[in-house]
């Protein structure tokens, strides 16, 4: 089922331990506080596409906020649950407060444009506005794409949580 905001909630269980699981996310996170310089170059040294926090009890990553996206990166929120056989990682990916803020105007605007193309209807009889119509068309145009950006980048963030946490020959 689609949701009007993309978020995800998964597990991951893999057989290493938490001192491995938090070693293997250090390896794609900048977990120090970084300069405003370093947070918007393009390409760095190391290649880490996140930043946050990583602890023996869980971690709080995101994109790093440059221009490869922006406000559509992902956060995501894991906590580590030991088991016999290793590490259960229990995952929370949503996107950044800016644009689901900007995802839930646009669906008040949609939902004001509907309701006003509707009492014109109920009003006038006539349904069509040409600039109420071609207003929500722009609105909706808005949101598939803050929602399809959103989603691919949640989507990618998800599967390198997967493939790092399952990948083989993990030294």
């Amino acid at each position: 089922m689609i949701s009007l905001i993309p978020s995800k909630q998964f597990s991951i269980t893999t057989n290493h331990s938490i001192d491995v699981a938090i070693s293997l996310i250090s390896h794609i996170a900048f977990t120090k506080p970084l300069s405003i310089f370093q947070r918007f170059i393009w390409f760095d040294q190391f290649g880490k596409l996140y930043e946050g926090y990583v602890s023996p009890e869980g971690f709080r990553i995101s994109g790093r906020f440059t221009a490869r996206g922006g406000p559509f990166l992902t956060i995501l929120d894991g906590k580590f649950i030991p088991t016999p056989d290793g590490v259960q990682v229990n995952i929370h990916s949503t996107i950044r407060p800016l644009a689901i803020a900007f995802l839930v105007f646009c669906l008040i605007g949609i939902v004001i444009i509907v309701s006003t193309l509707t009492y014109n209807w109920i009003t006038t009889g006539n349904f069509f506005n040409e600039r109420l119509c071609v207003a929500l068309g722009l609105v909706a145009l808005l949101y598939g794409m803050v929602y399809g950006l959103a989603y691919a980048f949640q989507k990618i963030a998800v599967h390198t949580m997967i493939w790092l946490f399952t990948k083989k020959g993990i030294s």
